[in-house]
């Protein structure tokens, strides 16, 4: 069964359309790359995909329920969202942000059961010595980590992340990414939306390719074509095949031509 079932979904901002019938189902386990250039409607969708944003037309489902008929607290502790790292955060520590992720189950106080959900998270990120650390005073990496034990303390069966390698370097994009896979293989959802196209292509099981505002391609690596990506890009590519990856090389813009 889909866990998110995306169904003709359109969304304006001030009456200029950014969806345009979007239709797409995520199942239990994928790592789904959501890709496509600056402004195509990445962001949109994602937000619609956890109903911080409403279509204007179109629906979408969980577990085949409309988002809508879900409480807050409900649709919490099925969905995660994390947004796009942040430069400043209101200080916490790493623990105490973590259990943050909790809020959707507790009650009046946290329970024994919620500290040790936290604690077990932390161990499972490596995060144990740095627990009691400001997250403000923490690396990129580590606080994408943080960040991602937070979503994971919800309990949720989707996780959605928002550029969650923007701003890190190449040692902790690949540290994130890895995690990430590794959570997908224990029937989470992940969708990230994410621009290095050669990265997703690395780790991502499947890929939805957004342009202006439309799903323009889905599928796996076969997707990866230079007509697709020189129309969606504008920009000229070589694509290469090593064993089971491929690597896109960007030329130069097309309007150079």
């Amino acid at each position: 069964m889909e866990m998110i079932d995306i169904k003709n979904i359109t969304f304006a901002y001030n009456g200029k359309p950014v969806l345009k019938d979007v239709s797409e189902s995520i199942y239990p386990g994928e790592f789904i790359g959501i890709i496509g250039p600056n402004g195509s409607g990445k962001t949109t969708l994602m937000r619609c995909m956890n109903g911080i944003l409403s279509p204007g037309q179109g629906k979408v489902e969980l577990e085949g329920k409309d988002l809508a008929r879900f409480s807050s607290n409900q649709l919490a502790r099925k969905i995660a969202y994390v947004p796009q790292i942040l430069t400043n955060v209101f200080p916490s520590t790493v623990f105490d942000t973590i259990l943050m992720g909790r809020k959707p189950h507790l009650g009046w106080a946290p329970t024994k059961k919620d500290l040790e959900i936290t604690a077990e998270i932390i161990e499972k990120l490596d995060l144990a010595d740095i627990a009691i650390k400001d997250i403000n005073k923490l690396s990129g990496g580590q606080r994408q980590r943080v960040f991602i034990g937070r979503a994971l303390a919800q309990e949720p069966k989707v996780i959605l992340l928002d550029e969650p390698t923007a701003n890190l370097d190449l040692h902790h994009q690949h540290e994130v990414m890895r995690l990430l896979k590794d959570l997908s293989r224990k029937e989470i959802s992940i969708v990230v939306s994410i621009h290095d196209l050669n990265l997703a292509m690395q780790y991502c099981s499947r890929f939805l390719l957004i342009h202006e505002g439309k799903l323009e391609a889905r599928g796996g690596l076969e997707i990866f074509r230079p007509e697709i990506l020189e129309k969606v890009y504008k920009v000229k590519v070589e694509i290469f095949e090593n064993k089971d990856h491929k690597y896109i090389i960007p030329l130069k813009p097309l309007s150079y031509d």
